[in-house]
């Protein structure tokens, strides 16, 4: 579950907002200004969300969870974004949320499924992610040359997201499924 939402959730959309802005008119200095609001909003973003996770009030998942809803939703509604005022917005938003799954990978694992899995889970997580960011690429790729504009790209990274949500969200599940798989393992021996 865990591999599988961080996969989904490579933040794509960072490396695509550059060309977006200049495929919605703004400048090449608009767009270097774009990029340095959203570098900021990152470093404050991965501290602040780190900052937050530790205090313990809410969980790494669902921290990761709604990142992930957030991020979704903000490039499903990329064709709105047309003006330097509404690309900064999405700029601060792809800083602040986009990669918060990589961020909190470690504590979720370790709440999950206990440090002993950690190292284990880590390096299959980033085989993943290399995939899934080589198809991504590809995906998005093939959609802006299917339809000569970036936002089809932006939905496709957006349903990614969503769908990590989706995968997040139901956790509770995953972890009741596997408790009541173990206890008719345990009763079988």
């Amino acid at each position: 579950m865990l591999i599988m939402a961080g996969g989904l959730s490579t933040p794509g959309g960072n490396m695509y907002l550059p060309v977006l802005g200049l495929e919605n008119g703004l400048s090449p200095d608009e767009v270097s200004w774009m990029l340095t609001i959203m570098g900021i909003a990152d470093i404050f973003g991965k501290l602040g969300i780190g900052f937050f996770a530790d205090l313990g009030y809410v969980r790494p998942i669902r921290i990761a969870c709604m990142s992930q809803l957030i991020v979704g939703l903000v490039s499903q509604f990329t064709v709105f974004y047309r003006g330097f005022g509404s690309m900064i917005g999405m700029a601060i938003a792809f800083g602040i949320m986009n990669g918060v799954v990589q961020s909190l990978m470690s504590p979720m694992v370790i709440e999950l499924l206990g440090l002993q899995y950690l190292a284990h889970v880590t390096s299959a997580f980033y085989l993943c992610m290399g995939l899934f960011t080589f198809v991504l690429n590809v995906s998005v790729g093939s959609i802006k040359d299917a339809t000569g504009s970036f936002f089809g790209g932006f939905n496709f990274l957006g349903g990614m997201m969503l769908t990590t949500f989706a995968i997040l969200l139901l956790e509770p599940l995953f972890v009741r499924c596997s408790r009541k798989s173990c206890k008719r393992a345990e009763k079988v021996t």
